[in-house]
């Protein structure tokens, strides 16, 4: 009720403040009575922040993160209080050490409104971690002799004509788009609303970006001279794969990369027993992001949200337009095999999905340093070195090695993250937005699993 009342008085109090404002670019225009203008959007203003502070208090607070974490009982404590926060939710959670998993447990709801618990079993968008995968599609590819790193994009594909800072530019590269180094701008804050539903008509990725790709064919600046990310660029992996694959992109990762790693139930669209284990989207209404201007609100399509409970918007079920960079939906386990793979040198039970060359290359080869408003300013707050590489973020922090990739994006956060110097891997993924997900890693990473 109070969260309810916040938001009516910061609404109220916006529209006052409009009106306020007018009323006194009027009485400053007839040079009277100034004082009461000024009084009068001053008083606006007030329940605006009224408002917001009313809004704030009611929001849920999660637990602070500690610096470490000393057993796996600490973490299922941490947990424990975090999704009783309600924000996230839910959550589920991977810890591979050598090979074998050391934990993986479901806290929390999947579904909150319904009191669907999650489990170890939940299924989440994973988002951008989907990178990854794309990124392991090119590596076979490249394997199999028909991509090479260093060829110019556009002979592979006749439509990627990008426009280039200047005569001299060197040509983008299918490395430059691994690393995002390409120029490519990204679609930003568009990319939220490039979503359909299961009943839509039938989804071509690579018609899609032909579409788009108008829009983003400006680079903003010379390729391979440093990184930021662009999801434009993945999505121009995606079709590289099927113009040399001969499949469309989903096919592809479902044969070559998910079906042989055991992954039954991950995939870029909703199988039965999948709908069955889902995980729903939730975006907390106290995100001063959602209620604050519709000029500012994520560009959602106006039927994704399913339910409005205790200040939460929960959603339908909806797929990714943008399969390449963000389209994976699946449970936490399977990730965790994918990453397992990855940290065994590209093998898993006897699976092999690259030759450890090629994994050896992903992880410590053509890195490239951030470019200027690039960073991530969640993940470089103190660390040694942060730099990207081919797919992966790549960080040293206190002689410690990781790489990592996270996703964000309607109702969902994700990470995976590897150690390979010492075997170790972590997957997290949740329903909600709000997370300090690189926090808690940190900490997971310090338990002596």
């Amino acid at each position: 009720m109070l969260i309810r009342f916040g938001f009516f008085l910061l609404i109220l109090g916006f529209l006052a403040t409009v009106v306020g404002l007018f009323r006194l670019l009027v009485q400053l225009i007839r040079r009277r009575g100034r004082i009461a203008a000024v009084v009068f959007v001053w008083s606006t203003v007030s329940l605006v922040v009224f408002g917001l502070v009313g809004i704030a208090i009611q929001a849920p607070r999660p637990p602070a993160v500690p610096d470490s974490m000393r057993s796996p009982a600490e973490l299922d404590q941490f947990l424990e209080d975090l999704v009783s926060s309600g924000s996230p939710p839910g959550v589920s959670l991977v810890v591979v050490k050598d090979g074998e998993t050391v934990y993986n447990k479901g806290f929390g709801l999947a579904d909150g409104p319904n009191r669907i618990p999650a489990t170890p079993n939940t299924v989440y968008h994973w988002y951008s971690v989907t990178k990854i995968v794309t990124a392991v599609a090119i590596m076979q590819l490249v394997e199999g002799g028909l991509i090479d790193l260093d060829d110019p994009v556009s002979d592979y594909l006749a439509f990627f004509d990008p426009e280039y800072p200047s005569a001299s530019s060197e040509p983008v590269t299918v490395v430059n788009l691994l690393n995002h180094s390409s120029g490519i701008p990204d679609n930003s804050r568009a990319v939220f609303s490039w979503l359909h539903f299961e009943d839509d008509e039938a989804f071509d990725q690579t018609q899609y970006l032909r579409e788009k790709i108008a829009r983003y064919d400006t680079l903003a600046f010379e390729p391979n001279h440093k990184a930021k990310y662009t999801n434009v660029g993945y999505m121009v992996l995606g079709a590289v794969i099927e113009e040399v694959s001969g499949q469309s992109y989903e096919a592809y990762v479902v044969d070559r990369v998910l079906d042989p790693l055991g992954m039954v139930n991950t995939r870029f669209e909703y199988t039965e027993a999948m709908r069955t284990n889902e995980g729903v989207g939730m975006h907390p209404l106290a995100d001063i992001q959602t209620v604050f201007l519709p000029t500012i609100r994520p560009p959602w399509p106006s039927d994704l949200i399913r339910d409005y409970a205790d200040g939460q918007a929960w959603f339908n079920r909806f797929l990714f337009d943008s399969n390449p960079p963000a389209g994976l939906l699946g449970p936490a386990p399977e990730m965790a095999r994918f990453l397992a793979a990855i940290l065994n040198g590209g093998e898993f039970e006897g699976a092999r999905i690259l030759s450890q060359e090629s994994v050896e290359i992903m992880l410590k080869e053509r890195h490239v340093e951030w470019g200027k408003g690039g960073q991530l300013p969640s993940y470089t707050r103190f660390f040694d070195e942060f730099v990207q590489g081919m797919g992966w973020q790549v960080v040293r922090d206190g002689g410690r090695l990781h790489l990592s990739h996270g996703g964000l994006g309607p109702g969902f956060s994700t990470l995976m993250r590897l150690y390979p110097d010492e075997d170790l891997g972590i997957v997290i993924l949740v329903n909600g937005t709000n997370l300090e997900k690189h926090h808690i890693a940190d900490a997971i990473a310090n338990i002596e699993w």
